[in-house]
């Protein structure tokens, strides 16, 4: 791999032992924190970035396809870069509490993750104590994201279909690294020609799985005072108040067992 393309140093050593990130059965306990779809995506982003400056990679129906005053009005129809993978979600489940694919049981609600926390707005200080505390939720989502891989020819279409599989599968390990907790290659789509570009484009779509944890946070009041009233405790009849008797007393020692 030309290392003039690749400038991050991380990137160098995930390139170096990216054997070791293979995907293996462990997998799931090898996240150290939990990634979104959303943060998963930007992470492929910035991969892609790095090994392909030159390789646009967006969302589906990125801002250069829409209606804008750039290009509303004009007879020619909008124009592609010569090769750029666009991505969207083809589907999307609360993720079940096992290794299976949209499997059973499963996650419907956030559960609690870890709770009291500090919270980073609120530290301590010599004027005072915090008074509220941080507790994090987390919900495992099952997803499914097509590549969709647009180039003019077909063997530049195919090569550029290999290349982002490829580069995926290679580098799986370094965003599990990050908080992915599962992804693998899901299937192949139907080859497809849209001729409404100029000069009309050849696409490529490939699907890939994603497991994936959504984190909420929320900040809750810590307990600053805790006040026992025994306004009317009664034993045998009689308050508090008539213990000070020594009958009261020994019957309060018998009542607790108290030797």
């Amino acid at each position: 791999m030309n290392e003039t393309i690749i400038q991050s140093p991380s990137l160098r050593t995930a390139v170096v032992e990216r054997r070791l990130a293979e995907l293996e059965p462990s997998d799931a306990a090898r996240s150290v924190r939990g990634a979104s779809l959303e943060d998963a995506m930007v992470m492929i982003w910035h991969l892609f970035k790095l090994l392909r400056p030159d390789l646009s990679f967006e969302p589906a129906y990125p801002a250069y396809l829409l209606d804008q005053p750039r290009t509303a009005g004009q007879m020619s129809p909008p124009q592609l870069p010569n090769e750029i993978v666009t991505w969207s979600v083809i589907r999307q489940e609360p993720g079940g509490q096992n290794t299976e694919p949209f499997g059973f049981p499963r996650e419907y609600r956030p559960k609690l993750r870890e709770s009291n926390l500090p919270n980073p707005a609120e530290w301590v200080s010599p004027s005072g104590s915090p008074t509220t505390a941080l507790e994090t939720y987390g919900q495992v989502f099952d997803s499914i994201v097509q590549f969709d891989c647009w180039a003019a020819t077909n063997y530049e279409v195919e090569r550029l279909a290999q290349y982002v599989r490829h580069t995926l599968q290679t580098y799986v390990g370094t965003l599990q690294t990050y908080g992915v907790s599962r992804m693998y290659f899901w299937r192949r789509l139907r080859d497809e020609f849209v001729g409404q570009f100029r000069g009309g484009q050849l696409a490529r779509s490939i699907q890939f799985y994603f497991r994936t944890e959504a984190v909420y946070t929320a900040t809750i009041p810590l307990i600053q005072r805790i006040e026992i009233v025994l306004d009317h405790l009664r034993l045998g009849g009689r308050s508090w108040a008539e213990l000070h008797t020594d009958e009261a007393q020994q019957e309060a020692s018998r009542l607790f067992h108290v030797s």
